[in-house]
């Protein structure tokens, strides 16, 4: 198995697009912890993510333009909100890809192919982030924040004050709680999925993403969450 399949735990466009929701859903009332049916990859007749990486891991071309196309928006949108403008999110998407090309024959379908692509994903940024923080060591990434990395622009400019006031809360929180509400509200992962992730029990993906939303709360409070 490549490497890229261990389980170890203004590019902001795509959060900003969604920021609503995940302010609605986060921050709500509504019970949002419930071990949900993993949600279909597919639908109707479409062909299935499954399907389709296996045609790709036989070559077939086709196969991948059409898995590629489905994940290229969501997969960039999980890179561009924990990267700065100079950073290239497109490089990084590119690598996931390979990382998962070069993996899929040795895949036998223990997880669907959507934790396997975002699996591969937290792999790469863990490794592109580990080159830009001061004292590299891989057990630190998982609680620095992606703002102390990445320190966007003084001012940022958005139409809508609300969704740079969640942006940035979202920002400063560890990498680890910022992943697991994105995999959670913007990603539309099930508790099922983000644990197969991060190779932890369901019942503690459900606590530390309880702790995620805590954690945002505090810091939508010290960021100006009376701008919401």
């Amino acid at each position: 198995m490549d490497h890229d399949h261990r389980d170890d735990d203004e590019g902001k466009p795509a959060l900003a697009e969604d920021s609503e929701y995940i302010d609605e859903n986060v921050l709500g009332d509504a019970d949002v912890l419930e071990d949900d049916d993993e949600r279909g990859e597919s639908d109707g007749d479409e062909v299935s993510d499954a399907e389709l990486f296996a045609s790709w891991a036989a070559g077939d071309k086709h196969a991948a333009d059409v898995l590629i196309r489905r994940y290229m928006d969501k997969l960039s949108g999980y890179f561009a909100a924990k990267l700065s403008q100079g950073d290239s999110v497109a490089d990084l998407v590119q690598q996931t890809l390979e990382g998962c090309h070069r993996a899929a024959p040795s895949f036998r379908g223990e997880c669907s192919f959507r934790t396997f692509l975002y699996r591969v994903a937290g792999n790469k940024l863990r490794d592109f982030l580990r080159g830009k923080a001061r004292r590299p060591r891989a057990e630190d990434i998982d609680e620095i924040s992606v703002a102390d990395l990445n320190p966007g622009p003084s001012t940022i400019r958005r139409q809508n004050h609300r969704q740079a006031v969640l942006l940035d809360a979202l920002r400063s929180l560890p990498l680890q709680m910022q992943e697991l509400l994105e995999f959670r509200y913007q990603q539309d992962l099930s508790i099922r999925e983000i644990a197969e992730i991060l190779g932890i029990e369901v019942s503690a993906t459900k606590s530390r993403l309880r702790r995620a939303k805590e954690a945002l709360r505090r810091a939508l409070g010290t960021s100006g969450a009376d701008a919401l």
